[in-house]
């Protein structure tokens, strides 16, 4: 999915054609207008939006005990809106933070500005990577990182 999403939005963050990705992303490149449209197509696909119309999931809950309002649904099985929405947005940052570093550090010309840079980037990076990781350990304890690293 990221690389979709880097093929289709890469060429309007640069001014000039792309010499950093291959060729195939000149074919795919949006401009303007489009790259919201396209930027949207991946939110809802990584967010559950067509779960949640289609099975006409509510935008959060209420839990009676505490009377608060929450937004993380209790079981596995299920979620609410906003939750979905939630973990969207934080794949939005990874992909944006990854394709920042990607297109944009190599052509910054100052090596203590493309260190700083990249340093932060990177903590962009890591940081939505962990809140997403963070959600599906909430929903699912069994859920571990050292297992995606070490297989």
């Amino acid at each position: 999915m990221l690389v979709w999403y880097v093929h289709l939005c890469a060429r309007p963050l640069l001014a000039h054609p792309l010499a950093v990705v291959d060729s195939q992303a000149t074919l795919f490149s949006v401009h303007g207008r489009r790259r919201v449209c396209v930027q949207g197509v991946y939110f809802i696909a990584v967010s559950g939006a067509l779960y949640d119309v289609i099975r006409g999931v509510p935008p959060f809950g209420y839990d009676s005990r505490t009377r608060k309002v929450i937004v993380v649904s209790p079981s596995s099985g299920s979620q609410y809106a906003v939750e979905g929405f939630m973990v969207g947005g934080f794949n939005i940052g990874c992909a944006m933070a990854a394709l920042l570093a990607a297109l944009l550090i190599p052509r910054v010309r100052s090596q203590s500005s493309r260190a700083l840079g990249m340093a932060a980037l990177a903590l962009v990076f890591v940081f939505c990577y962990m809140q997403i990781i963070g959600w599906y350990r909430l929903k699912n304890p069994w859920y571990s990182v050292t297992r995606l690293f070490l297989g």
